[in-house]
């Protein structure tokens, strides 16, 4: 603080009195003050409302709360000014406090000032003057309370707050020094009743008819016969129009113990702050409808997971603010819950037992009729029994062409159920005994997930069991005159090969020394089914034997050929030696 050589200079209660003007400390400051209103009153009048705009105000800690403060001045140079008063102050947001004037701060006329004060920072002061009955006090809005209502809402009482108010009785005609509120909303311009309270504050009533209209209709301070006052600026009232709640997305049905996609509730219009909101009616068990804030909630949401089958029907609703009478914004919904889908899959077998080597068609169908479209994803997987040694099952899968394929996509059409189901699915089962499971490995209905817990229960195995060896053919080739090559085609279920035989029949012009033959094959089919050669053909095989005679092979008219693996032995197969085509030669 700087002083010019000669000044008086005078602390007084911590306040710098100088020449007669109090110059106050001033903190770096974290809010300041814009405005207030009103910036004047008469001298010996009532009390009144104070508004203080601005930035940075705070509500916290007793120590931390933004504080308006008066600052009167003295009126004599030379004397003490009166001390500051902390004036009783209420909290509106980080831009607007209100404050109460009392009556004995404005006795005499002159002028104050006005600051705010957070802890320990004060901000600018701005002046305030106290007019004497001689001056003129500008007819003012400074506030509305309550500035806005819902339409076709009965006769609302609205409070102005403000200066220059005259004293007179408006009704039934109005004086020469009445001051009156007018409203004026599109062509619709009215005088409202006006009740005076002090120079400060009135008291208006509009009538039902004037808010009858959606829209943001003014409000101005006005002499309606002559008394030298310029009208009011206006202030804003609105009409909102009447609350409606908006769901998004839909309701739609739900099923039994599968979460509910979450129901976004909106309200609009109506008078903020929005009340409780609540159901009536029969919301689903399990269903429940909570508000995104305790107080003033704009958004509601639904979820849960229902608990019971069954059509439900009920309301939402949520009150405003409207003044005179609440409006209630109302949401009637109704929402079916269905029992949980049971899918099976008609075409494969029921006793869980599959074929080898087939080609199975099936469909996935739902035994309820389901008002939701249902799309998943079917998996197969395969395990092979311990004693196919390296099993793979890589032949096992859906068909996708001739190509096959571990997953498979499905639909089942809502409305559809057991008689249609999804499209057909074929199932490759493949040569190696094992166990093949169908899954759905996703599935929604609608907008619903269904969850684990559920899908589960669709979880089917089938059962490949190990079986006699099963040959498909025997081929004989002649490589010369003592010698020929039989092979065997088939597959073999579980891979444990154990023993080749092969039978002759003598032709008609000799007798064979040898009749049957046998060889331990053990070792050569387990080097076949390690081989990675072997993994596209599963379990099926090849195996080719020679023979060389001692003898011409015309001697032989016929040949029989079998295999066995653990479990039994296959089916003979002859083949007509005499009329086998040499090796190399179709």
């Amino acid at each position: 603080m700087t002083w010019k050589k000669g000044e008086w200079i005078l602390a007084v209660g911590g306040v710098w009195f100088l020449g007669g003007l109090v110059r106050l400390p001033v903190q770096s400051q974290t809010h300041a003050v814009s405005d207030i209103c009103p910036r004047e009153a008469y001298a010996g009048g009532a009390g009144f409302r104070l508004a203080v705009k601005g930035s940075g105000f705070r509500a916290g800690t007793p120590a931390l709360n933004s504080v308006v403060e008066w600052i009167p001045l003295s009126s004599t140079v030379g004397t003490a000014p009166p001390p500051l008063e902390r004036l009783d102050t209420s909290f509106v947001n980080g831009g607007e406090l209100t404050a109460t004037v009392p009556q004995r701060l404005i006795t005499q006329q002159g002028q104050a000032r006005v600051r705010v004060v957070t802890g320990d920072q004060a901000s600018q002061p701005v002046p305030f003057r106290v007019l004497g009955r001689d001056g003129i006090v500008q007819l003012t809005i400074c506030q509305l309370t309550p500035a806005a209502t819902t339409v076709e809402r009965p006769e609302t009482e609205i409070t102005v707050y403000g200066a220059g108010f005259l004293d007179a009785v408006i009704s039934p005609a109005p004086s020469s020094q009445a001051t009156v509120a007018q409203w004026v909303l599109g062509r619709n311009r009215v005088l409202l009743p006006t009740t005076y309270v002090s120079h400060a504050e009135v008291r208006v009533r509009a009538p039902s008819s004037v808010l009858a209209n959606v829209g943001e209709a003014s409000i101005t301070m006005v002499c309606p016969a002559r008394c030298n006052l310029l009208p009011s600026e206006p202030a804003r009232f609105t009409v909102n129009p009447l609350p409606a709640i908006a769901v998004d997305p839909p309701m739609e049905p739900g099923v039994v113990q599968v979460p509910y996609t979450p129901r976004r509730l909106t309200v609009s219009g109506g008078t903020r702050p929005y009340g409780r909101w609540r159901t009536v009616g029969n919301l689903p068990p399990g269903l429940r409808l909570e508000p995104s804030s305790p107080t003033d909630a704009a958004t509601a949401t639904i979820s849960g997971q229902p608990s019971m089958a069954g059509p439900y029907s009920f309301r939402v609703e949520v009150d405003d603010s409207a003044p005179a009478m609440a409006a209630t914004a109302v949401r009637p919904e109704q929402v079916l819950v269905e029992a949980q889908p049971d899918l099976s899959y008609p075409g494969l077998p029921a006793n869980g037992r599959v074929p080898a080597d087939e080609q199975v068609l099936f469909r996935v169908a739902s035994q309820r009729t389901s008002t939701l479209r249902m799309q998943g994803e079917l998996v197969v997987t395969f395990e092979p029994e311990p004693t196919t040694n390296t099993g793979d099952g890589d032949e096992v899968g859906f068909l996708r062409g001739s190509t096959p394929v571990r997953s498979v996509a499905f639909t089942i059409e809502s409305g559809c159920g057991q008689p249609c189901g999804s499209s057909e699915i074929r199932l490759r089962t493949g040569t190696v005994a094992g166990r093949i499971t169908l899954k759905v490995n996703s599935m929604a209905m609608g907008r619903l997930q269904i969850p684990d817990s559920v899908r589960d229960r669709w979880t089917t195995p089938y059962d490949l069991v190990a079986e006699a060896p099963s040959i498909s053919d025997v081929l004989v080739c002649k490589d010369s005159e003592e010698s020929f090559t039989v092979t065997i085609l088939g597959y073999s279920t579980t891979r444990d090969m154990q023993e080749a035989l092969f039978e002759l029949t003598p032709g008609s012009r000799g007798r064979l020394k040898t009749s049957s033959l046998s060889k331990a094959v053990a070792g050569e089919f387990r080097r076949w089914y390690d081989s990675l050669d072997s993994r596209r053909f599963g379990s099926s095989f090849a195996y080719v034997q020679g023979f060389r005679v001692l003898g011409p092979v015309s001697d032989i008219s016929a040949i029989s050929a079998n295999i066995r693996n653990r479990i039994n032995w296959g089916r003979f197969r002859p083949v007509d030696l005499e009329r086998a085509p040499r090796c190399g030669v179709r």
